[in-house]
């Protein structure tokens, strides 16, 4: 049986203001009944792909997946959807924010910069200190020629518009107290940055908590850092056609 005109010309569905229509992968194969999936919409100013629908969104996400995008705490699609949403809460380009969520004991926490960048872009920030002390608690810099020292504690002095400058502060007797030291891990191996995250992640949850909407900090929360423990898998990117298929599929 011919088709139609009327079938043969039915037009796909329109993309939203602003957008234009990505290509949508595959075709079905000749005689098949079901049509091609609706192409993924692209904004034309920031070039980003655009979710639709719920749909879009799970398209949207294997994607991203076979690009490796997501950390490997993200391992299911009700993890990846959920860090997502949260992302978009943010007001952030999931695609970009994503990278710094994990899942960490059912929770969605971020980690790393994002705090800071949040902080940061309330536009209230106007004092950010971080110092590394040494065990005579002494700041760990050039002047004091003890570049070298290993790392004891860190403090994060914080202001907010119109408020006092506040310290947050983690110290080595904390860390044992807390069994951070003995258990190993990032804490005895990356204790710089541990320190430096865990004061500044304590700074930013009691100074910005709007800026954070209630979100987790993994290093303060959790006392864990995500990307110092190889979350992303070590895996070849895909090709052209793995990406179309992806996108085809709904």
């Amino acid at each position: 049986m011919n088709m139609t005109d009327e079938t043969k010309n039915e037009a796909a569905p329109a993309a939203e203001p602003g957008t234009s229509t990505a290509a949508s992968g595959d075709v079905p194969p000749s005689g098949s009944a079901s049509k091609p999936p609706t192409a993924l919409a692209v904004d034309q100013k920031s070039q980003l792909i655009v979710a639709r629908d719920n749909g879009d969104v799970l398209r949207i996400i294997k994607v991203l997946a076979k690009g490796l995008v997501f950390p490997k705490t993200l391992d299911t699609d009700d993890k990846k959807i959920a860090a997502w949403q949260f992302a978009a809460s943010l007001g952030l380009p999931p695609a970009v924010t994503i990278q710094n969520l994990a899942v960490i004991q059912g929770s969605v926490a971020m980690w790393g910069q994002l705090p800071k960048a949040l902080a940061d872009r309330t536009g209230q920030m106007e004092d950010y200190q971080l110092l590394l002390l040494d065990a005579q608690q002494k700041v760990i810099c050039s002047e004091e020629k003890n570049l070298d020292a290993p790392v004891w504690g860190a403090i994060t002095r914080m202001r907010r518009n119109k408020r006092r400058l506040n310290e947050y502060y983690f110290t080595e007797p904390e860390a044992i107290k807390a069994g951070l030291i003995a258990k190993g891990g990032t804490w005895d191996t990356y204790r710089k940055i541990m320190y430096a995250r865990r004061t500044t992640g304590h700074a930013v949850k009691f100074e910005f908590p709007d800026a954070l909407l209630g979100c987790p900090i993994a290093e303060y929360d959790f006392h864990e850092a995500p990307d110092l423990k190889d979350v992303t898998p070590r895996m070849a990117a895909p090709d052209a056609d793995e990406v179309a298929r992806a996108l085809a599929e709904d």
